[in-house]
């Protein structure tokens, strides 16, 4: 046992082993979802994209809008309702594109509402 206590490669190797526990358990406690299989983590996102195509049939807005939506800060999207709501009283418009935005509109507030 000694002989392997003084063998520079047998430290080494177990000083590599410990910083890749450290730096694991330090992944680990970071990212929620580290540990988790490759399998699991696409059928939460087919499940997510579900989500979304449910969540755009409610309000009738585009996908592309939810998932812009949901990587804006709450800032953005402050900004995104003001523009869309400026654009609304100082553009002359047909009806259809006035609904569509307004649809737009209420879903941004919504989301604005969520990220509180």
């Amino acid at each position: 046992m000694e002989k392997y206590l003084r063998n520079p490669f047998v430290l080494v190797g177990a000083v590599m082993i410990g910083f890749w526990f450290w730096k694991r358990n330090k992944i680990m406690k970071s990212q929620p979802n580290a540990n988790d299989s490759i399998e699991s983590l696409n059928s939460a996102s087919q499940f997510t994209g579900t989500m979304i195509e449910d969540k755009a049939k409610k309000f009738g807005v585009p996908t592309k809008l939810i998932k812009d939506t949901q990587k804006m800060t709450k800032r953005d999207v402050a900004k995104t309702i003001i523009s869309n709501q400026q654009m609304l009283n100082a553009t002359e418009m047909s009806n259809d594109e006035r609904s569509h935005i307004l649809k737009m509109v209420d879903y941004l507030e919504y989301e604005l509402e969520r990220k509180k």
